[in-house]
């Protein structure tokens, strides 16, 4: 044997007496000398297993002060911050041109900063999602007043489960919080006890950010799921289009709701939880001027295919309804990271041609999994639907993980309360709706996220458009009927959000009169049964449900104010 590899060789028969042989020389062959009388135990040593220390060509590190300057304008005087982007370096450009369109628009001030000067600052360098979260709460505590600190919380990049970076084609750009089980019982993987949440980032008191029950967000989180240039640049352009005065019109009236058929455990509820939150939302003390669009795919006729049960028909209607523009997409029901519901309502492939370019919805989907953004080896609906640069979403409100059908439920009840702000003449953020959703302590809301801007508002009509008289006729006073072919002439009035009239206001109205409703009712295509309460007994009957939608459109046109 040649021993010229070998430099050393450990007597470690007594770990804690450990003598060393050295090679001098890298001989061929060398001697020792060892007591006798008992088994030894040696390892042999190379020079080539040693780590050598290496000097890296960037070892400066440049001189930063976040703390002493963050909350600086451009004359170097102090103001207060409404909005931070946090992003990696390769992203600055893409965020800098969403700071200035709120800049200009919203009049925020926005301040975009980079992770890698987070990370020098917070954490000495090393990737920590405790460091985005105490810059983040430096800035919240350090505000002038309570009232003035900041609101928005935008992660400019997109995440995955792999912090370490061992899988190829990695996305992960912003960090996420991954949900664990202390107790060590749970699977590696589990969709309905393990979770990821940027929530985290939102955390701002002092014994929060376990994401337990107490926990309450005090910033609106939101996130731009950009890997590339290319791509962040046309997430922020919609932002562009959907601010636009292009993108003015009668769909932002729109808003669609769709529902999963009856197949399983708590199905036969999706159309009558949905019936009541389309009644909640037109109600007259809410926003009546909600067009409601009802896509039920059990009131469609089922059709069995080779790749098994399908709804043809809903899934064109979806399709229609998205590219003629709605301001709001909400699906209730089963659902997963291909898409929503068994029978394929919609799926990746539909996400990825939708052409409603500067009518793009927000996507509310109470479904399971729908945006599991964190998986860069599968790529799902939801993202899909946000990444359309010409189409789908401006913003998800959408499910990273299962959600059980009762949290879905109540759920969507709030967030539509908060998103469409009953009683209130001021719209939230979407992103801050959803934060108000989940300050409520629902701890399994913990799993919906906001995909998007999150300083974004909702593109509700305004000012508000009141009808009051039908051929010179006071609407209440009133009991025309409208004839085919007939003259008619509508009045009103343009107030502001207070019911103030805008005597002062030129412009033009976009104008849509319905016939009378049209009463409908679901097939019960999977033969469902519900139980009810009759005179006090439990009865079974079959799931059916009535329902009306809008009836059909008579004229469409525009007027001018």
């Amino acid at each position: 044997m040649n021993a010229s590899g070998i430099s050393e060789i450990w007597d470690i028969t007594n770990i804690y007496d450990v003598a060393k042989f050295v090679n001098t020389g890298a001989q061929g062959s060398f001697s020792f000398k060892a007591a006798m009388g008992e088994v030894r135990k040696y390892i042999t040593v190379s020079a080539a297993d040693y780590y050598t220390p290496l000097k890296e060509s960037k070892t400066r590190v440049a001189n930063q002060n976040l703390k002493g300057t963050i909350f600086n304008n451009s004359q170097g005087q102090f103001q207060d911050i409404d909005y931070i982007i946090i992003t990696p370096e390769f992203l600055v450009s893409s965020a800098e041109k969403l700071a200035n369109i709120h800049r200009s628009q919203s009049q925020l001030n926005v301040k975009v900063v980079k992770l890698e000067n987070i990370y020098q600052e917070f954490s000495a360098g090393k990737q920590d999602i405790g460091a985005i979260r105490n810059f983040v709460k430096y800035v919240y505590n350090n505000a002038s007043t309570i009232g003035k600190r900041v609101k928005y919380l935008n992660l400019f990049g997109d995440a995955s489960f792999d912090f370490k970076d061992r899988i190829p084609n990695n996305t992960n750009i912003v960090p996420i919080f991954h949900g664990y089980d202390p107790s060590g019982n749970l699977p590696n993987y589990d969709t309905t006890m393990t979770f990821v949440s940027d929530d985290f980032f939102g955390l701002m008191d002092p014994s929060e950010g376990t994401l337990n029950s107490n926990d309450a967000v005090d910033i609106a989180v939101g996130r731009i799921l950009a890997s590339s240039v290319q791509q962040a640049d046309e997430m922020v352009n919609k932002v562009v289009e959907y601010l636009d005065i292009e993108s003015y019109g009668r769909w932002r009236n729109e808003y669609t709701i769709i529902t999963d058929d009856l197949d399983g455990d708590g199905s036969t509820e999706f159309v009558p939880e949905m019936e009541r939150l389309a009644a909640t939302l037109t109600a007259g003390q809410n926003r009546p001027f909600i067009n409601i669009r009802k896509i039920h795919s059990d009131s469609y006729v089922q059709q069995a295919s080779a790749g098994g049960q399908r709804y043809p028909e809903a899934k064109e209607d979806i399709i229609r309804s998205i590219n003629y523009g709605t301001l709001v997409v909400n699906y209730l029901g089963h659902g997963g990271e291909d898409g929503m519901a068994g029978e394929r309502l919609f799926e990746k492939s539909d996400a990825q041609n939708l052409n409603n370019r500067f009518k793009y919805p927000l996507f509310i989907t109470a479904t399971c999994e729908l945006t599991k953004f964190d998986n860069p080896y599968r790529q799902t609906a939801g993202e899909f639907i946000y990444w359309n640069k010409a189409g789908g979403a401006i913003a998800m409100i959408t499910t990273t993980r299962s959600i059980f059908i009762s949290d879905a439920f109540s759920f969507n009840r709030l967030l539509s309360e908060k998103l469409y702000a009953f009683g209130s003449t001021e719209y939230p953020t979407m992103a801050e709706a959803l934060r108000q959703t989940k300050v409520t302590g629902n701890n399994n809301y913990r799993i919906i996220a906001f995909v998007g801007d999150p300083a974004l508002k909702l593109a509700v009509p305004k000012p508000r458009v009141v009808l009051t008289e039908i051929n010179g006729v006071p609407l209440a006073q009133s009991t025309d009927v409208l004839k085919s072919l007939s003259y008619v002439k509508l009045g009103g009035r343009v107030e502001d959000e207070a019911g103030n009239v805008l005597n002062s206001y030129s412009g033009e109205v976009a104008v849509t009169v319905f016939d009378k409703p049209i009463q409908r009712v679901t097939l019960n295509n999977d033969n469902m049964t519900r139980t009810i309460a009759v005179e006090g007994q439990s009865v079974t009957v079959p799931a059916i449900t009535n329902f009306n939608t809008l009836g059909e459109t008579i004229f469409r046109g525009n007027a001018t104010v």
